[in-house]
């Protein structure tokens, strides 16, 4: 099903006053430049029979509020978010169920303040079954790294100055007495 096909499905489903909330087929969000209509209903799904792919969009939150299971029997993913330039977030509250391989890559702002807390609930929640790919964990390592690499070497060089630094003064201002010294 592709994004065309899915809006017309769900916007019909509102028409008749019944949100859509069981989706069947392959559901795609790919090349989305602008938040559309489509974006609005989507929060209403509650079970996806397929897979669901968001690539290549230029949107900065997606929400799936009231998604609970995404289940297919072909293919090797059932969730897949990749090549995402703007993305910050997606929401999934109440997703519990995933069959299938989740695969997220290369989505350079997607939980940037909080990203490791969301890998890690999702590597929980779906940990028997899922890849999660992310390009970013990988720049983060080699930045901590980095940190404590260099870091520590300086804050102990740091603090070595400071106490020569602090013994220096000292003995400036308070010569040693020699007790031994006849006048």
């Amino acid at each position: 099903m592709n994004s065309y096909e899915m809006f017309n499905l769900l916007h019909s489903q509102m028409d008749i006053g019944q949100p859509c909330d069981r989706l069947v087929g392959n559901v795609r969000i790919v090349d989305v430049r602008i938040r559309t209509p489509i974006m609005s209903l989507i929060r209403y799904v509650e079970e996806i029979n397929g897979s669901l792919e968001i690539a290549n969009t230029s949107i900065l939150f997606v929400d799936f509020a009231n998604l609970m299971t995404i289940e297919t029997t072909k293919g090797i993913f059932s969730l897949s978010i990749t090549n995402n330039s703007r993305l910050l977030d997606i929401n999934f509250p109440f997703l519990q169920k995933i069959n299938r391989k989740i695969i997220i890559h290369n989505n350079p702002v997607l939980w940037m303040n909080s990203f490791h807390v969301g890998l890690n609930q999702m590597k929980k929640l779906f940990q028997s079954n899922s890849d999660i790919l992310e390009d970013r964990v990988k720049k983060n390592h080699y930045i901590l790294f980095a940190a404590v690499y260099f870091g520590i070497p300086l804050i102990t060089l740091f603090g070595l100055f400071l106490i020569w630094l602090i013994f220096t003064i000292y003995t400036e201002r308070h010569p040693a007495v020699n007790l031994g010294a006849k006048k």
